[in-house]
């Protein structure tokens, strides 16, 4: 387990780092193809609910998937989601079900290799709740005026967040970048201590919160 002090197995130890990430195939030898998803524009906010029915790839991989417009809903917690390339014009929702369990991710590609705040929404605000797991090589942005709750993992990737952006859980990458105003919060419930290590920074303000 990756957090110094803490018991831990499984899901309880927190957010750990790919640290034997090899290629996207080892993860999914088949996929299901590709998924695109355009509903009416009378109805902008009509929803995909992308389903893991278990936990064969064939069964919780896919290659593209492609949401044009209205909302891709990821909600299942027994089995983790793989998508090879994820286009996302307006908005992915987590919804996990049971409200408390866990969503994962993983995902190899970011179409434009940017993410905008304000097409994220995590329904339980709680970064606990969502896993993503980046394991693309490209520069990811975080980007926008908006809140993200996510645990990010990017192992082989620089992290840039930028603008108002901000950002609740914790955040793994092999470089991070800060930019404008944007400000990264890390979650306490995650089990880790929110250390920031193997950085080389200027520190402007600092506030310290008990409760």
């Amino acid at each position: 387990c990756p957090n110094k002090g803490v018991t831990c197995s499984g899901e309880d130890c927190g957010v750990a780092l790919l640290e034997h990430y090899n290629s996207w195939i080892s993860y999914c030898p088949q996929a299901q193809g590709t998924v695109t998803f355009n509903p009416s524009p009378s109805d902008p906010n009509q929803a995909l609910t992308l389903e893991v029915s278990g936990n064969a790839p064939i069964q919780r991989c896919w290659s593209t998937v492609n949401i044009k417009k209205g909302v891709l809903i990821l909600k299942s917690t027994n089995y983790p989601y793989f998508i090879d390339t994820l286009n996302i014009d307006t908005r992915l929702e987590i919804r996990p079900e049971p409200a408390g369990g866990i969503v994962t991710l993983y995902v190899n590609k970011i179409a434009n290799d940017r993410f905008n705040g304000n097409q994220f929404v995590n329904s339980t605000a709680r970064p606990y709740n969502f896993r993503m797991y980046y394991l693309g090589t490209n520069t990811l942005t975080l980007n926008g005026t908006a809140d993200m709750q996510v645990a990010l993992v990017a192992p082989n990737a620089t992290v840039s967040v930028q603008g108002n952006f901000n950002y609740f859980g914790a955040l793994l990458a092999r470089r991070l970048l800060l930019n404008g105003s944007g400000k990264i919060h890390y979650d306490e419930s995650l089990n880790g201590s929110g250390e920031i290590v193997d950085t080389q920074y200027g520190l402007k303000d600092l506030v310290q919160l008990y409760r």
